[in-house]
């Protein structure tokens, strides 16, 4: 999603926002209380599935294809991985890397991803993997090293501020536009136009402010799946675990 449509960046609402973080806390401390970014959030928002084999560095260390880290840039490395007419495993996995690394956590080079090579074989085998929480706790690092240590040199996918801020303080998103329907919350937003200024922001929040998508109207059929009524479905139980459980 983020690799074809893009978030327009809020030059005045990223850092205005990060300013109410709290490296402490690991939350956002607003007047009226502390509110953070969930798994339900990032499912909601980016279709990342909350469920599945948790990421962590040795989780391949059983899998027999060798796949060959590309010594290049990100600029040069679609180029230098399309070779062939046919997808090879090289190709597939070089396409996730690519994609985790410019459009998740946003790395600026390809001499520190090889941490991520075991998701990319595992996507590869149609293994799914819990993408969620690999992206949260980015997240979750990189706005500790800017609120603690602000520089450039800094990665992170910041990008996800912008979308998260939006449906929780709706009076600061651009208009919505519903055609094309949009996959997921987040498209929605990236889909938008105008964003009116950050001092706009209305003090007093009605409880449907805490709860943007309570509709449940866009984002993966697993997010739709949570609004049923109390029918046991193993599926829906398995990602409200992985919202629920450490």
């Amino acid at each position: 999603m983020t690799s074809k449509n893009g978030v327009p960046v809020n030059p005045v609402l990223l850092p205005a926002t990060i300013l109410f973080w709290s490296p402490a806390f690991h939350s956002f401390v607003f007047p009226k209380g502390f509110m953070t970014p969930t798994m339900e959030d990032v499912f909601a928002l980016l279709g990342l599935p909350p469920d599945g084999i948790i990421c962590y560095p040795n989780m391949d260390k059983w899998e027999t294809k060798k796949y060959e880290l590309p010594n290049v840039t990100l600029t040069d490395f679609i180029s230098s991985q399309c070779k062939s007419d046919s997808v090879s495993f090289q190709e597939e996995c070089s396409f996730y890397l690519y994609w985790i690394c410019k459009y998740l956590v946003n790395v600026s080079s390809t001499t520190s991803v090889a941490q991520f090579v075991p998701i990319t074989k595992n996507l590869d085998s149609n293994v799914k993997v819990a993408l969620a929480p690999f992206f949260l706790g980015h997240f979750y690092r990189s706005m500790y090293l800017y609120s603690t240590q602000p520089k450039n040199s800094h990665h992170g996918p910041l990008w996800f501020i912008q979308l998260w801020v939006y449906s929780y303080f709706p009076e600061l998103a651009p208009s919505r536009k519903r055609s094309p329907t949009p996959h997921t919350y987040g498209q929605m937003w990236m889909l938008g136009r105008y964003v009116p200024a950050f001092s706009s922001v209305k003090r007093e929040r009605p409880p449907k402010d805490f709860k943007p998508f309570r509709e449940e109207e866009y984002g993966p059929e697993g997010f739709r799946l949570l609004k049923t009524s109390m029918t046991v479905d193993t599926n829906k139980d398995d990602i409200w675990a992985s919202f629920l459980v450490p």
